[in-house]
């Protein structure tokens, strides 16, 4: 069983409908009591850069965010981050300016960075200013919790 740190990190703008999903999902883990042990669960907002330069790299970084992959409203994917930069990329795209894509490379450069990123996205539906969560992205909730254990699982067993 791995000792190495486990951030789960969910980024997006609560004030922009289902932006918020990567808040609202790490609330909804909490909530529940879902968190595991050991496993930093962090809300990160609009602030990929300033939130993951302060955790520092190291085991594995799990990120949960709306992105568009051309799905339904509510498909929770899971995007290791060689297929987020690689060539062979699934489509999946932030709806960010910068996201995660574009801040781990500039971590990087500065000597901030994970053995292993996975990013878990849920489409959004709706975007708009002042919107909380559409019910679709609200009920796929569960599981992107279960998603996130199933990173969890997957880290500890390495």
């Amino acid at each position: 069983m791995s000792s190495k740190p486990i951030h789960v990190v969910g980024l997006g703008n609560t004030l922009h409908g289902d932006d918020g999903v990567g808040v609202r999902a790490v609330e909804h883990i909490r909530a529940r009591g879902e968190a595991p042990e050991g496993v930093e669960l962090i809300d990160g907002g609009t602030s990929v850069f300033d939130v993951l330069g302060a955790l520092g790299g190291g085991g594995t970084l799990v990120v949960i965010d709306a992105v568009e992959g051309g799905g339904t409203p509510g498909t929770v994917y899971r995007i290791p981050y060689a297929e987020m930069a690689g060539e062979g990329r699934n489509g999946a795209l932030s709806v960010h300016e910068t996201g995660l894509l574009e801040a781990l490379p500039l971590l990087e450069l500065g000597g901030v960075r994970w053995e292993e990123v996975v990013l878990i996205g849920v489409e959004p539906e709706t975007l708009a200013f002042g919107a909380g969560l559409s019910a679709r992205v609200e009920s796929a909730l569960p599981a992107v919790a279960a998603a996130v254990e199933r990173e969890v699982r997957g880290a500890r067993a390495d």
